[in-house]
């Protein structure tokens, strides 16, 4: 029941409990285009990416 509050508020979130609909107006996820990630040099990376991510984009005005 939590899960259709995200697409009744159009927060466009992907439920994560099959049998949930998805917004209107929202893809597939089966037919987004994803990309691989190397998870471990992205926790290594973590600091220094959340570092620019607040420098570089919730800074920027």
């Amino acid at each position: 029941e939590g899960q259709k509050v995200y697409t009744e508020r159009k927060t466009y979130f992907y439920p994560v409990i099959s049998g949930v609909p998805l917004g209107k107006g929202m893809p597939a996820f089966e037919s987004l285009k994803t990309i691989d990630v190397d998870v471990l040099w992205a926790g290594e990376q973590k600091k220094r990416l959340v570092e620019r991510w607040v420098n570089e984009v919730l800074s920027a005005k």
